[in-house]
């Protein structure tokens, strides 16, 4: 009879075939068989790391909120992350507050009353007073909108006008930074 030796991948030489393993994250696929259809060693390819593979840039949050535009990059294939979420930081500079030093209760203009200003409408001051020369509160408003000129001191005490001179203002609030500022300075009442 008809005998030979059985071929196994030890004995004959396996042809390299290209293949695909099904994994979209491997390159070069390769699988080596006999001329008979055995496999000696199974389908696959090297696995592609961020540097060789395709990537995908996705939005993300990067819990910072002084980024924007978070992004982080993953591998197409499967998803795993290149480069961690990041985002361009924010530099924030505090809002100001505008406050004048001089005012005119009596003049037919725009500086009748004195108040505080600002840009950014939000900020809510916690509190504004008017010192006489001698220390004494003569205004005081708290809990109100920089903007709220229903706030401003119109330069009375006590339903009387208030004498001509310098006085000490103290401004309190927290700044869109989370930071409390407080303001002390003189003012000057012109009548």
């Amino acid at each position: 009879p008809c005998a030979g030796i059985n071929a196994d991948c030890n004995t004959v030489a396996a042809i390299i075939q290209v293949c695909d393993d099904g994994d979209a994250c491997t390159l070069d696929d390769t699988e080596e068989v006999l001329p008979d259809g055995t496999v000696c060693i199974p389908c696959a390819g090297a696995r592609v790391g961020c540097n060789e593979g395709e990537t995908t840039t996705l939005p993300c949050d990067d819990g910072n909120p002084n980024t924007l535009n978070d992004i982080e990059v993953v591998l197409t294939c499967d998803g795993s992350v290149c480069i961690s979420c990041i985002g361009e930081l924010v530099i924030v500079e505090p809002t100001d507050i505008f406050i004048p030093n001089i005012f005119n209760p009596s003049s037919d203009g725009s500086n009748q009353n004195f108040g505080l200003f600002s840009d950014d409408s939000n900020i809510i001051i916690d509190e504004f007073r008017i010192y006489d020369r001698w220390g004494n509160i003569i205004y005081q408003r708290n809990n109100f909108n920089v903007n709220d000129t229903t706030a401003n001191w119109d330069g009375t005490f006590n339903g009387e006008q208030s004498q001509n001179g310098v006085y000490v203002y103290y401004v309190s609030y927290m700044n869109d930074l989370g930071e409390q500022v407080t303001l002390i300075d003189d003012l000057t009442l012109m009548r």
